[in-house]
């Protein structure tokens, strides 16, 4: 009996804090939001619930549970109404996006409150997701068939996307972009070495023909991608074209030997 009336004197309101209390609670009545009366109980500093607001001011007490229901209610429909505008949103966005926007911080509570707005969300961002990752797979198969084959560095900034994003998302056409790419590189490579190679003799047969000694520098001089070449192929073409045309063949073995000493 003794903690009984101990835990009732807790919740009673001490006569000498009625006016304190009715002033917090009528000031409740204008807050906004509508505050709870755990609310005003706990800024009073009481350890119960209601701190027994509600028995000692009872009318007060009812008019701001009504008003905090009618708040509540409001914000309810203020929220259903945002969440079947998300609905019609496109592209549509996700659920963590709208859930920040409400002012939730936890998911779940959204799903809770609004269950099949919520899974309407879910589904509707998650088949865009889908259309927009069959469009970028039609587009990255689309680039196997250029001739040109870029890379997927290129490809990826083509498509505004993150490169490994789209490597790890689509691994098997990535690949082959990748090598398709490769394979393009080396043979152009290839081609322009045998283009240069040719070009080197052709125009030291060029000078030659014109009476003058087809140096190096003349050479490049002449030359569409001059410094495409380094240093020791050049000159093991070019002596070799010069053997080949009996060009100072004293000279010509000259090139060879300082050919040799660079490597």
């Amino acid at each position: 009996m003794a903690r009984e009336s101990a835990r009732e004197q807790r919740r009673a309101v001490p006569p000498r804090n009625r006016d304190e209390v009715r002033n917090a609670l009528e000031a409740a009545l204008s807050r906004e939001p509508a505050l709870t009366l755990h609310d005003v109980a706990k800024g009073l500093r009481y350890a119960s619930n209601d701190g027994g607001l509600s028995k000692t001011f009872p009318r007060l007490c009812k008019s701001l549970v009504r008003r905090r229901k009618a708040y509540l209610a409001k914000r309810h429909q203020e929220q259903e109404r945002a969440l079947r505008k998300v609905l019609r949103e496109n592209p549509p966005p996700p659920l963590r996006e709208v859930e920040t926007r409400l002012g939730y911080k936890n998911g779940s509570s959204l799903r809770k409150r609004f269950p099949e707005l919520g899974a309407a969300i879910l589904a509707n961002h998650k088949e865009y997701r889908r259309r927009q990752a069959a469009q970028l797979l039609a587009r990255l198969q689309s680039v196997l068939i250029e001739d040109e084959p870029p890379s997927l560095a290129s490809v990826a900034r083509r498509f505004s996307r993150e490169r490994n994003s789209v490597r790890k998302q689509f691994p098997d056409v990535c690949r082959e972009i990748k090598e398709r790419h490769a394979e393009f590189t080396r043979s152009q490579a290839a081609r322009t070495r045998a283009m240069c190679e040719e070009e080197i003799r052709r125009l030291t047969a060029d000078l030659h023909a014109e009476g003058k000694y087809p140096t190096m520098t003349l050479v490049k001089s002449r030359m569409t991608r001059p410094d495409y070449l380094d240093y020791v192929k050049f000159w093991a073409i070019l002596c070799d074209e010069k053997r080949s045309l009996a060009i100072n063949w004293g000279r010509s073995i000259h090139c060879f030997s300082m050919i040799g000493s660079r490597l």
